[in-house]
């Protein structure tokens, strides 16, 4: 009979290392980093376009100066990040966690965060012209009203920072979020096109 010792300890190893974020490569320009653990990290002034982040665990990366346009970092763990000065134009950081993040000067001119929580950053100076916030937490931020919010969409669903100007920001009405969300869609897709092109 043989012993059901080494069959529960395999067992048991796959079971942890489920429950632990991967550790990855470090990071690239057009790398695929979903779901893994790159907390701590220092990145500083790197080129990092195109990057996939999807669900990856960055709490207290250090970005600042890095240019990740056109990045993709949907349910992205950015807790207290360092992203001082980076270029996060057009990036997908819908349901993305920011809290705490330091983001002074940096530029999100049409990003997405939809559903993101950006509560208690520090957003002195950045700029989010055109980006998205439905359904988004902008609670507590730090100099707010430091902040360009020009032509930013939020809905009845976001939660504003007193001192943020919605004179200059759109309100999107319940009806229309869905046809943002399919414009939005259609320019992930429009984009990723690009990026196959490119290749």
């Amino acid at each position: 009979m043989t012993s059901p010792l080494p069959r529960l300890l395999g067992l048991l190893l796959l079971a942890i290392s489920l429950a632990t974020p991967a550790f990855g490569a470090p990071l690239a320009a057009f790398g695929d980093h979903t779901g893994e653990d790159h907390s701590g990290d220092k990145h500083d002034a790197e080129t990092l376009n195109d990057i996939i982040l999807t669900s990856a665990t960055l709490v207290s990366i250090d970005l600042k100066k890095s240019v990740l346009t056109n990045a993709v970092a949907m349910s992205a763990d950015f807790s207290n990040a360092k992203l001082d000065d980076t270029d996060f134009r057009s990036a997908n950081l819908t349901a993305a966690v920011l809290s705490g993040a330091s983001l002074k000067r940096a530029d999100f001119t049409g990003a997405l965060f939809d559903g993101a929580d950006l509560s208690s950053a520090d957003v002195n100076k950045a700029i989010f012209t055109g980006a998205s916030f439905l359904g988004a937490d902008l609670s507590g931020l730090n100099k707010a009203d430091k902040a360009d919010f020009t032509g930013a969409f939020y809905n009845a669903a976001t939660i504003l920072d007193a001192k943020i100007d919605t004179s200059v920001m759109v309100f999107v009405p319940e009806a229309s979020a869905a046809t943002l969300t399919l414009l939005a869609a259609l320019l992930a897709v429009r984009r990723a096109k690009s990026a196959v092109a490119r290749c």
